[in-house]
């Protein structure tokens, strides 16, 4: 699903103009962006956690010249769903 099908979605099922509803995803999108970059968890309810997580540096091997690089430091975002919402998603793919 992309932003703009999930925008007509949700607009029509709270029956609420397109644009209220792509203002809230961006509001929301860059409220996350902005907590996480604070390095900050967020949890939803029933949805789950996305928590920042910092990956040290380490050195890559080339395979084909043997040649070493050291990766610098970098962060990536984590999500773990909650465990009620798993649970649904698993029992849906399973119809």
């Amino acid at each position: 699903m992309d932003n703009e099908t999930l925008i007509n979605e949700v607009a029509q099922d709270l029956n609420i103009p397109e644009e209220k509803v792509s203002e809230m995803v961006s509001l929301t999108v860059r409220f996350l962006t902005e907590k996480l970059a604070e390095n900050t968890q967020v949890v939803i309810e029933n949805f789950g956690i996305f928590q920042p997580r910092k990956n040290s540096e380490y050195i890559l091997r080339d395979p084909e010249s043997g040649e070493r690089h050291l990766m610098p430091p970098h962060v990536e975002v984590g999500f773990k769903p909650a465990p009620q919402w798993e649970k649904r998603i698993i029992e849906k793919s399973e119809e």
